[in-house]
Parts: structure tokens; C-alpha cells; sequence
């Protein structure tokens, strides 16, 4: 009789038999095998759910009977984590970690304790690296073998630290000054305490993470005095523009007014907003940076002056290193718009232009026995001032000599006559009775301006 083979197109797996003689046969297919035949198959449903009973059968392998594996991915990995059942389990039997680690012996400053360590970086917001030596995996009191979860994964190949906790709100305080007068040098600063070192034997109070506001304020105090509990302390104020807002008008008038009125005053104040107490006062401080009052004020009265440009037309001024013969001559123009007053100076000798000859002759016949005329000449050019990283556009001039003569009568009168069509005569003139140029500008967008 012939055997027959045996045909299953549609199967998993597929196996032929002949002349076994009883012998047994074990066929094993692995699930990756089987999930994708059936997706080959389209078959996803029941890919699916295949998968799906891999996973519980993972998930319930855990060897303590409340809980079970959880898979977590992991880069390019997959892991599995410890999950209780339901809530109430995982309060009767918690899970918790026991293991050894270390901490860089560079991570301390000298004589720092390991609660100092974390006071200070936690003021600082910084992390601290730890290294892990093992890590040992508990629920309730049983110790659980499991060299392949996150945790282990982690503690062999990751990187350990110390999160700070978050610091809490910082407190909204005012800057003041008090002398003969009280002065306000700053509305409105964030300030906490940012740093605490026994090694420098000091802390400070700042508000360095306030990056929107223009100025950075730090207070240094010795901690010894802080121990003392004194109503006052002893400390170095630091009042800087901060990186970043450099040169813009306001920050620097506000600092130079802090150096100012810190030679009037001796008593420095910061104030709770919201309280309006005073939370530090000292009688006693020292600054990095000092500078003569006379000077100050020239500096103070330039910046006034600048605001008053920036208000009126809108822009905001950054002002370098170095200002130019330029910029103090724009600054002059600008002025003399707001204030709608002329820029007058002196001249020993101008000219214009003649290129119509029947003018020029009307013009020199008319003023030719005159003792002094008056010119006025306004340009249809628009003007463009280019000024501490701004630009202002539409400015118009006109110009104005006033009682003066001609440089040579005779030599002018022969051009003149001889001057043809397509000519152009340069014209000089000297001063007469006086030797004042005035020089007028206006600005095509001033009445939509006011000046505060």
C-alpha cells in the first residue's frame, strides 16, 4: 500500500511522517515564528492576540503572587517592571530598593557634611552624581531576584544622581537707600539665597535666576555675622546690568544712580513688597566699583537725554563701548526735533550751487549793494540717522545764513555774464555782519509724537 504524505498548506507548522516506527516526534514553533506566519496570512487579529498572551504569560510569571511584570521599553530594549496588582496590594506589600552607593569625594567642599552637600546644591539647583555599587529589589520582605528589570539595568549601565528638590517662591522685594533722602533704586526683584558655602565661610542672596530682569543683585554675608542673629549685617553688595542687557539706557541709568546715591546714603535696604518690612538692612556694606560723583552726574544727565530720544521716537538705544564725534552729532540733530529749536554754529566760508543763469543774475542784481543777505536753503533729500543700533528715517533739513556777502563781487559778475545754458556757478560766500549758520531739521513723523 503506498503512504501517503500528509498536505497542510494553511498551518503554522508542517509535518511529514513515513515509516516512523512509533518513533516520537516533538515539533516546536516559536512564537515569533507563529506571530509572523499569521501576519503573512493577514491575520492580525489573531497576531494580536497572540502577543497579547506572551505578555500575560511574562507578566504572570513575577514570583511574588500580588505582583506582576510590567514591559518597558528602553532605547532599543525591552525591560520589565515590578506592578502590583491593585492599589491595596501595593500598600500591604510596598516595594522598595536596598543598595550601596557612593558619592565623589570631589563633590565636597572642605569640611562639608553630606547634609551641607545637599543644602548647597539644592540652593544651586544642581544635581550630584552617584555611583551605584548594587541595587536590591524588595516587596514587603521578600527579596526579589531580577537582574533584568529597569531598576537593575539602571543601576548596572545608567547614570545615578541626587535631584534637589524645586527651591520655594522667591521673595518680591524693592531695593532702597536711605540718607537725608530715601531712594528707590529698583521697584520689583526676585531674591532667595543662592548659595551657601562653609569653606567660603559665606552665603549669598541674589536674584541670578530672575533672567528677564536687566539687573543682578548679590548680597555676600559672612556667616558668622548670620549666626549672630543681628538686625544688620556686615556684608559686599554687587549691583551689575546683567549679561545680556548691557548698554540699554534704563539698566545703565539705574546702576550709575545706585553708585551715585550709595556715596549720600549709608544705610542699604531691601524691602518685602508685600509685607513693606524690611528683610535685609545693613549700615555696613562695601561695593566692587566706585566712581566720582562729578562724573556720575555727566554720565546721569547724557542717559536723561537719550531716554527722552528713545520716548520720543520710539526705540530703544544700546549703547557701545565708544561713542563717536558722530553720535554725539546725531544726538544734536535728534534734540534739536523734539525740541523743535535750530543747531546754529559759526562758518568762515559757504557756497551754493547756481545752474539757471537768468537767476543767478536776478539773484546777484538784487543783493549785490546790500550790506548783508539773507539764504535759505532747504534740501528735498530725506536724511537717514543711523544711532546706537537704530535707524530714523524721513528726517528733512534746511539751512540758513544769515547777513553774509558775496566772496568776490567781480570774478561772481563775470561768471555770470559769461554763463551758458547747462553751467553751474559756484557761488561763495563769507560772513557779513555775523558768521552764523543755523541748520534746522524736522522729522516727517513728529506729530504723531509726544514727548514724555
Amino acid at each position: 500500500m503506498k503512504k501517503r504524505g500528509i498536505e497542510q498548506n494553511q498551518a503554522i507548522a508542517q509535518v511529514a511522517l513515513q515509516n516512523s516506527n512509533n518513533n516520537e516526534v516533538t515539533v516546536i514553533v516559536t512564537p515569533k515564528e507563529m506571530i509572523k506566519k499569521l501576519m503573512e496570512q493577514g491575520k492580525w487579529s489573531e497576531a494580536i492576540a497572540e502577543l497579547k498572551e506572551i505578555h500575560d504569560m511574562i507578566g504572570q510569571s513575577h514570583p511574588h503572587p500580588y505582583y506582576k511584570y510590567k514591559t518597558v521599553i528602553v532605547g532599543n530594549r525591552m525591560v520589565l517592571q515590578h506592578e502590583p496588582l491593585d492599589n491595596e496590594i501595593a500598600k500591604r506589600y510596598p516595594l522598595s530598593f536596598k543598595g550601596k552607593a557612593t558619592i565623589d569625594k570631589t563633590e565636597f567642599e572642605e569640611g562639608e557634611s553630606f547634609e551641607d552637600l545637599l543644602i548647597r546644591k539644592r540652593l544651586a539647583q544642581d544635581t550630584i552624581k552617584v555611583d551605584m555599587r548594587f541595587l536590591e529589589t524588595w516587596i514587603g520582605e521578600q527579596k526579589i531576584e531580577d537582574d533584568f528589570t529597569l531598576e537593575q539595568e539602571a543601576a548596572k549601565d545608567g547614570e545615578w544622581v541626587i535631584v534637589p528638590e524645586k527651591l520655594p517662591p522667591p521673595l518680591r522685594v524693592k531695593l532702597v537707600l536711605h540718607g537725608e533722602q530715601k531712594h528707590t533704586i529698583v521697584e520689583y526683584l526676585e531674591l532667595r539665597l543662592t548659595k551657601k558655602s562653609k569653606k567660603e565661610n559665606l552665603i549669598i542672596i541674589s536674584n541670578s535666576h530672575q533672567e528677564n530682569c536687566p539687573y543682578l543683585l548679590s548680597l555676600s554675608i559672612n556667616l558668622r555675622d548670620e549666626q549672630q542673629q543681628k538686625q544688620t549685617f556686615k556684608g559686599k553688595v554687587s549691583f551689575l546690568v546683567r549679561e545680556g542687557f548691557e548698554g540699554l539706557v534704563k539698566p545703565e541709568q539705574t546702576i550709575l544712580e545706585f553708585l551715585k546715591y550709595t556715596q549720600k546714603c549709608d544705610v542699604l535696604d531691601i524691602v518685602d513688597i508685600e509685607r513693606q518690612k524690611s528683610i535685609f538692612l545693613t549700615e555696613e556694606f562695601s561695593l566692587d566699583d566706585k566712581e566720582d560723583l562729578e562724573v556720575i552726574d555727566k554720565k546721569l544727565a547724557f542717559l536723561k537725554e537719550l531716554i527722552k530720544i528713545e520716548n520720543f521716537f520710539d526705540l530703544k538705544f544700546q549703547i557701545g563701548l565708544e561713542i563717536s564725534s558722530a553720535d554725539l552729532m546725531n544726538i544734536d540733530i535728534l534734540k534739536s526735533i523734539i525740541n523743535k529749536e535750530p543747531i546754529k554754529n559759526t562758518f568762515e566760508e559757504n557756497s551754493i550751487m547756481l545752474s539757471d543763469k537768468k537767476s543767478a543774475l536776478g539773484f546777484y542784481n538784487k543783493t549785490f549793494d546790500t550790506k548783508g543777505i539773507l539764504i535759505t536753503i532747504e534740501e528735498k533729500e530725506e536724511k537717514e540717522i543711523h544711532l546706537f543700533g537704530t535707524s530714523i528715517k524721513s528726517i528733512y533739513m534746511k539751512w540758513t545764513l544769515n547777513n553774509v556777502k558775496f566772496a568776490d563781487s567781480e570774478k561772481l559778475k563775470n561768471k555770470l555774464d559769461y554763463m551758458e545754458d547747462g553751467d553751474v556757478v559756484n557761488v561763495k560766500f563769507i560772513p557779513g555782519t555775523k558768521n552764523e549758520i543755523s541748520y534746522e531739521y524736522s522729522w516727517r513723523e513728529a506729530e504723531k509724537r509726544e514727548i514724555t
